[in-house]
């Protein structure tokens, strides 16, 4: 956490206006706070599990204890700003962000006082 604050404070130096803080346990660390927005990346038990079944080469009921052990996705879901599909491929995901980031700049640029 420390090196991110100090990586922020820098960034906020050198003037960036917008920067990523990308953290997979936030709300579980208690760190919403910390954050102006925040950005929950969702997908489905179903995707969930067998996405960790290929990933970590595991079965199906250490998946699942995996994933009952977090957080439920519906309360990450309620404390979002910003939801993001992610049950679809990769290229699909990077498409909806790179979307969501073009729109996060422009209305950045317009609030920015003249």
């Amino acid at each position: 956490i420390r090196l991110a604050e100090e990586r922020l404070d820098e960034e906020r130096r050198k003037g960036t206006e917008i920067a990523f803080y990308m953290v997979p346990l936030l709300l579980e660390a208690g760190l919403a706070s910390t954050v102006h927005e925040i950005w929950v990346v969702y997908a489905d038990e179903g995707t969930q599990i067998e996405r960790l079944m290929k990933r970590d080469k595991i079965g199906r009921d250490e998946a699942m204890r995996k994933i009952a052990a977090q957080m439920p996705m519906e309360e990450k879901v309620k404390s979002g700003q910003v939801i993001i599909d992610n049950r679809g491929t990769p290229d699909e995901t990077r498409r909806i962000v790179d979307e969501l980031w073009r729109e996060l700049k422009k209305v950045t640029v317009r609030d920015t006082p003249a």
